[in-house]
């Protein structure tokens, strides 16, 4: 990447247009001017070279633009001036936020990068499980709290070791960015933009890790990992660093880099594919959904309706900047409403529901017209969807993480996949997915009959390998950390 013109191949498969993106982003990594930016860290924070490394690699996949097929106007050339005088207020900033820290914190357990009360609640269960104090919290809002622990406010740019900004702001000043504008003029690529990603990343966990110790440390989001995050908190004297796979592994935006000791996933088998694209993960310990764990079996709930088949749809409203990664996306996803669509007219009987994300704006024309003249009907947003899924004889669902985490408690659940392009499902093995996955309306057809009418339809699924169950999830890493 000798500028930032790269384009993936959107006509190919998705799992092989991203490894020509890994290499692309891997050779950039590695490329001479790189390098010196490493040895540069190297030398003046004692980083290492590979982690900052894999931290550009990290911050150049996040700055990918999928559905355009390009990189963020902020890697650009012409952006350097502007990034120039950014790089010299980021530091007026940080100076006039930093803090003086006196007292050292100890916890056992930190559950760090919450940025609302709701991501928190979702740790209650592990909360609970540990006497009063020995959890805190990294939350970047204010007046987030959870009772018997201890909650940092920690937002970005904000309260870093006075010392440590006083450190960095001269050696930057003074050698950071004459040095970041010479490497941008010679490869064409803006490495100021790269080198504060990485200068902020280190003041912001040198600032927490060297005063909240603890043991372990925990997030939710399996896809938003730091490389500096993990080798700074082990630095002073972490253990552990780890997350729990929220949803389902998607090749693309939320599939590349994973930074971990420990990765609790949802199945035995669920992140194969993710170690070739970047990730550096020690173990991955599957423990079921947190997610499902909390928002079903916290206070379960009968659903006032029992229906024949729901239809859960995707967060594609909001994020379609980076689901739409391939040519044949769209064509595909609505495909997916046309074949309910039609298995509804071939059976009117059937009650037949259509429940999106809550983060739904409006329905779209397209999916409209994909089911006009069947008996499918919209469900309320407010409605919670497990209620609805336990309720119900068969799910089905184009990328819902839901699928699979409803397949470990005998809820028959199918994914649409029309010519198996599905960045969503593994693109190797179809063995393991052929009785739950459908490439065809035929083959969709042939297994929603199945899940209606047999007991069969289990009978060759290897549930664990997708999801465990998940009314334990959070008992799962508890014991784990206990037995560490």
């Amino acid at each position: 990447m000798n500028n930032t013109s790269y384009k993936h191949n959107r006509e190919i498969d998705i799992s092989e247009s991203c490894l020509d993106l890994r290499m692309t982003i891997d050779d950039f990594s590695n490329s001479r001017c790189s390098e010196i930016l490493a040895w540069y860290f190297k030398t003046f924070y004692s980083l290492p070279k590979e982690v900052t490394k894999r931290q550009m690699c990290i911050f150049l996949e996040g700055s990918y633009h999928y559905e355009n097929a390009s990189f963020a106007n902020t890697l650009k050339i012409s952006r350097t001036p502007l990034y120039f005088l950014k790089f010299i207020f980021y530091f007026f900033v940080i100076f006039f936020k930093s803090k003086l820290f006196h007292h050292k914190k100890n916890h056992t357990l930190i559950i760090d990068s919450i940025f609302h009360q709701g991501e928190l609640d979702r740790f209650g269960k592990l909360i609970d499980m540990y006497p009063p104090g020995e959890v805190g919290i990294i939350a970047s809002e204010e007046g987030i709290s959870f009772q018997n622990t201890t909650t940092y406010y920690r937002p970005n740019y904000k309260f870093y070791d006075f010392f440590l900004v006083i450190k960095t702001t001269f050696i930057e000043l003074l050698i950071g960015l004459p040095t970041l504008v010479i490497l941008s003029c010679f490869k064409r690529v803006n490495y100021i933009a790269l080198s504060l990603n990485i200068i902020n990343q280190y003041l912001y966990y040198s600032s927490i890790f060297k005063y909240i110790k603890c043991r372990f440390v925990i997030q939710e989001k399996h896809y938003r990992s730091s490389a500096l995050k993990t080798f700074l908190f082990k630095k002073y004297g972490g253990e552990l660093s780890t997350t729990f796979q929220k949803n389902i592994y998607q090749f693309g935006r939320n599939g590349f880099y994973y930074d971990f000791d420990v990765i609790f996933s949802l199945g035995t088998r669920t992140l194969e594919e993710c170690k070739n694209y970047g990730a550096k993960i020690d173990k991955v310990i599957p423990i079921g959904s947190v997610f499902m764990e909390y928002l079903w079996f916290k206070t379960p709930t009968p659903f006032h309706k029992k229906l024949d088949i729901l239809f859960v749809g995707i967060n594609a409203s909001t994020g379609m900047y980076y689901v739409n990664s391939y040519d044949s996306f769209k064509k595909d996803y609505y495909e997916s409403f046309q074949w309910i669509a039609q298995y509804s007219k071939e059976n009117p009987h059937l009650k037949i529901s259509i429940k999106h994300h809550p983060s739904l704006r409006k329905i779209d024309r397209e999916e409209k017209l994909a089911i006009q003249g069947s008996n499918i009907e919209y469900a309320d947003l407010k409605e919670n969807t497990y209620q609805m899924a336990f309720n119900s004889n068969a799910v089905i669902t184009f990328a819902s993480t839901m699928g699979i985490e409803l397949l470990a408690h005998g809820i028959p659940s199918i994914y649409l996949d029309p010519g198996h392009r599905c960045a969503f499902l593994p693109k190797e093995d179809f063995e393991r997915t052929e009785n739950m996955r459908a490439s065809t309306y035929q083959e969709f057809k042939i297994l929603l009959d199945k899940a209606l009418n047999s007991k069969k339809f289990f009978d060759d699924i290897e549930t664990d390998s997708f999801c465990l169950p998940s009314d334990n999830a959070s008992k799962r890493i508890f014991d784990y950390f206990e037995k560490y």
